[in-house]
């Protein structure tokens, strides 16, 4: 049986970032970032893969290479798994750039 899937996608400006939360670069570039609900399973995937961010790496693209090699820790904000991610870091908020597309994905989850 296939799961049912719905996908969005968003736009938006990355700077990259290093350690400390700062933007790695002058300018930023364009990303788009995806969001995969899966209503019957009530879960988001939202995901940036290396061909939408060149900066992007790791096994699930949660990793932020701009500041340079795997930094253990610097994940990308535009990669998660909700409401998985709300465990994982409770102290936890959607990232403002994306918010649009998490209100879209997240109201098509069941309750």
């Amino acid at each position: 049986m296939q799961r049912t899937r719905i996908h969005h996608t968003q736009q938006i400006k990355c700077r990259g970032r290093n350690p400390f939360g700062t933007p790695v670069f002058p300018k930023a570039f364009e990303v788009t970032i995806g969001g995969n609900v899966y209503p019957d399973a009530t879960l988001c995937l939202i995901t940036v893969t290396p061909q939408d961010c060149p900066h992007c790496g790791g096994g699930h693209s949660e990793y932020c290479l701009a500041a340079g090699a795997k930094v253990p820790g610097l994940y990308c904000p535009f990669s998660f798994d909700y409401p998985w991610v709300q465990e994982a870091k409770p102290d936890w908020t959607v990232p403002p750039e994306i918010k649009p597309l998490m209100d879209t994905c997240k109201a098509e989850l069941k309750p």
